[in-house]
């Protein structure tokens, strides 16, 4: 195997970073089941937000002040271009600082892609708002 097709996984092509552009709000899958989760107004940050969706269902539905940070430069940008406030990188002890407290921090299908996700839940346990609460989902 060349070193290309190892870094590809178990695909033969590259994957679209932009493929999860759109979300709807589902009541019986994890976008219904998230949203309907969140309280009405709470300022909520969504770690590796991608393009944007996610935050668009929040905002909508739930009348939510959101930030996203995500890792991907062309998904971040994606995210802006929907009127939303995105970090370019990673959310660790510099952007937490930066971000400030919130209500809700989402991580929706992102911690099975980190290799230690314990580190970043603890962070984010500290950059709760009175009250708030971490949530997660896992598909």
């Amino acid at each position: 195997m060349s070193e290309s097709e190892g870094l590809l996984g178990l695909l033969s092509h590259e994957v679209d970073p932009l493929r999860y552009h759109y979300a709807q709000l589902e009541p019986g899958e994890v976008t219904g089941m998230v949203v309907d989760r969140i309280p009405r107004g709470s300022r909520v940050l969504d770690v590796g937000c991608g393009t944007g969706s996610f935050l668009d269902l929040l905002r909508t539905h739930r009348g939510a002040d959101v930030v996203g940070v995500e890792p991907n430069a062309e998904r971040a940008q994606a995210a802006r271009s929907r009127g939303h406030s995105v970090v370019t990188g990673y959310y660790d002890e510099s952007s937490a600082a930066e971000l400030g407290l919130f209500d809700v921090i989402l991580f929706a299908d992102v911690l099975e892609h980190m290799p230690h996700p314990g580190p970043v839940l603890r962070l984010a346990s500290q950059w709760l708002a009175p009250g708030g609460c971490v949530a997660t989902s896992m598909t």
